[in-house]
């Protein structure tokens, strides 16, 4: 047997007191982690050291030869 459609209820579910150690045990890890994770740089304090080294590379081959300037025009 089924029961009739009466459409959508809006209505409140009902409501469930929390014990209040689950939540105090809940957000106690969550702090011991968030704790460990910003104290972490003190765990392992070693920097990132950045080796700077410049090559050059050229575009043309050089002759040997220097350029020539250029003429500059008579006035």
């Amino acid at each position: 047997m089924t029961t009739p459609y009466r459409g959508p209820q809006f209505s409140l579910l009902p409501t469930k007191r929390i014990s209040w150690q689950t939540l105090a045990t809940s957000y106690g890890i969550e702090l011991a982690f968030i704790l460990l994770l910003v104290n972490i740089g003190l765990l392992f304090p070693e920097k990132l050291k950045v080796k700077t080294s410049y090559h050059l590379t050229s575009v043309m081959p050089l002759t040997g030869r220097e350029p020539k300037p250029a003429p500059r025009p008579k006035p």
